[in-house]
């Protein structure tokens, strides 16, 4: 595991958007951290690199926020506030990406 450390949003934004130039359809980026920790900081920037023109939000109280306009598309979900911290969810999520769904591999 390699670990880099930021000191400023404008430098987790570059991070994200260089991560998001690397994204592939099919991709899953799971992000851990505290409130304020700088997830959706770092999505803004992932955003960015997959072409995605416009304010990004944090889902905190809308549970998931679509941006369909990039490259590929991106599912900003929130699943802090959810029972089991969302694991059912994420167990969802995975098995829509092991049949290859539509919905997760850029081909809406």
């Amino acid at each position: 595991m390699e670990t880099i450390t930021v000191t400023s949003p404008e430098a987790t934004i570059k991070i994200g958007e260089q991560l998001g130039q690397l994204v592939q359809p099919g991709d899953l980026l799971l992000l851990d951290g505290d409130l304020g920790a700088g997830k959706t900081t770092l999505t803004k920037g992932l955003a960015k690199g997959l072409g995605i023109v416009g304010n990004v939000k944090s889902p905190t109280f809308t549970l998931i926020r679509e941006y369909r306009q990039g490259r590929v598309p991106l599912y900003h979900m929130d699943v802090y506030r959810l029972e089991n911290g969302g694991r059912k969810i994420l167990a969802w999520m995975n098995t829509l990406m092991v049949t290859g769904s539509a919905w997760w591999n850029g081909q809406n």
